[in-house]
């Protein structure tokens, strides 16, 4: 199984300097849990442009932070609802929440 987060990616913003890791590791806790969160919530509203919209802030704050896996996932519901295809975002979800709670658990650990 692959981490949920790659540190070589941090290390292209920083420099190596293990505060600003932390501080990066941080933030992205607070805002993906706030981004996934809302995808969550167009999930259940059966909204699927505010499913793709949201599914797109999760995929892009990821990618950016070296979380492949929430990437991967987000990408994939992202496309889901561009499509309409509700039933593919509902069931891909459990993919998405496992995954993006292997991130939280790795980030609350190294952020501290």
């Amino acid at each position: 199984m692959t981490q949920p987060l790659d540190p070589s990616s941090l290390a292209q913003f920083t420099g190596g300097d293990k505060s600003v890791e932390r501080d990066l590791m941080a933030q992205f806790l607070s805002a993906t849990r706030d981004d996934a969160n809302a995808l969550r919530a167009a999930v259940a509203q059966g909204n699927p442009d505010a499913v793709s919209k949201a599914a797109h802030r999760v995929k892009g704050a990821a990618r950016m932070m070296g979380a492949g896996p929430v990437a991967e996932r987000s990408e994939r519901i992202e496309q889901a609802g561009k499509s309409g295809d509700m039933a593919l975002v509902t069931a891909s979800m459990a993919d998405f929440d496992r995954e993006h709670a292997r991130l939280l658990a790795y980030l609350a650990i190294a952020a501290a």
